[in-house]
């Protein structure tokens, strides 16, 4: 049996120890050992350190799978790296650290064709494109069994991620709420103290870390569940929502990027605003297309786009059925083989 080692874990957003990829790897792959330090990997001057207290401890491993974003690049003698890309680095100091990483891998995988086009230019290395899995058996849709127990307010639009503006349109998100009265359920990844204006308090619920068995009764109990994201590397909690039968309403990043809307939801394009289409709603008979970055139209973006996309999946309600769809695709079962296999190959 070959010795591997997992030296890097940076997919669990959620506290609570919930179902992702580096511990299924575990369960999968024999031979394959857990050499993760979250108390180190975090800081990225102690990660060559770290790396040699363990090639002294334990002796060089057959084979490493690692993190392609956090960790300084490592050398084996005769041993094969496999390095997953599942963040997109802007900052230039830590995109060069990605690109050398990859490059000094055996095998690089993108999780998804968005990641794969943004750096297929950068990296020497083939790049081939692997998603991570959802666990379908712990996200499912409601049942006559279940309870709401963290009261989420009557159909709601869930929606996932961290504050930040131009990764995932928290502005946009806000934007929203803003020109609409539906109600909103919002899971923060960070615990952060939110202050709400008082008019939005009555329908919009907030949640901070919440642990995936918790996290799941809150998605299930949602009607909807949106992406704002201006840029996703996969966009993990769609599916996940996904998998609890909500239709989606998103911008065309991550898994997105490539899909026309159907079955599971709809997909929206928030890369540039055709002002044609607006004059036109409008009543303006200007017939000259400006392109106007969506950072710039937030207003325009919510009441041309998103609110015609959310009122067609709530009008059209039983015409979804994202969980049958996701399941072929991104489900562990869809993807498991092809991890192991990957794996076996190195």
């Amino acid at each position: 049996m070959r010795n591997g080692w997992l030296v890097h874990d940076r997919l669990q957003h959620f506290k609570g120890g919930g179902r992702y990829l580096w511990p299924w790897l575990l369960e999968w792959v024999p031979g394959l050992q857990n050499k993760c330090a979250e108390d180190k990997c975090s800081h990225i001057e102690f990660l060559s350190d770290y790396y040699a207290d363990l090639t002294s401890k334990y002796g060089e491993p057959d084979y490493i799978v690692r993190d392609a974003s956090y960790w300084r690049p490592v050398k084996l003698k005769s041993g094969k790296i496999l390095s997953v890309i599942n963040c997109i680095r802007h900052e230039i100091a830590y995109r060069n650290l990605q690109i050398e990483v990859c490059n000094g891998s055996s095998k690089v995988i993108a999780v998804s064709n968005f990641v794969k086009d943004y750096y297929k230019n950068k990296i020497d290395n083939e790049i081939e494109v692997l998603p991570i899995g959802t666990d379908f058996n712990l996200f499912k849709p409601l049942n006559k069994e279940d309870n709401n127990k963290f009261n989420v307010l009557p159909n709601s639009i869930l929606w996932i991620g961290d504050m930040t503006l131009f990764p995932k349109g928290f502005d946009i998100l806000l934007s929203l709420i803003k020109e609409t009265q539906y109600n909103f359920c919002i899971v923060l990844k960070r615990d952060v103290n939110i202050q709400m204006p008082e008019e939005y308090k009555k329908r919009v619920k907030f949640f901070t870390q919440l642990p995936h068995k918790d996290l799941t009764n809150v998605v299930k109990n949602c009607k909807l569940f949106l992406c704002t994201s201006r840029i996703e590397t996969m966009h993990l909690a769609s599916i996940e929502a996904g998998a609890c039968n909500l239709p989606i309403v998103t911008t065309n990043v991550g898994l997105h990027k490539e899909e026309k809307s159907g079955k599971w939801g709809e997909v929206v394009d928030i890369e540039y605003v055709d002002t044609s289409h607006i004059y036109q709603c409008m009543g303006n008979n200007d017939k000259e297309q400006l392109n106007i970055p969506i950072f710039q139209s937030n207003k325009a973006i919510v009441k041309y786009y998103l609110i015609p996309a959310i009122e067609k999946v709530f009008n059209n309600y039983d015409y979804y059925s994202p969980r049958e769809y996701y399941y072929k695709k991104y489900s562990t079962d869809a993807v498991k083989d092809k991890w192991i296999d990957l794996i076996n190959k190195l």
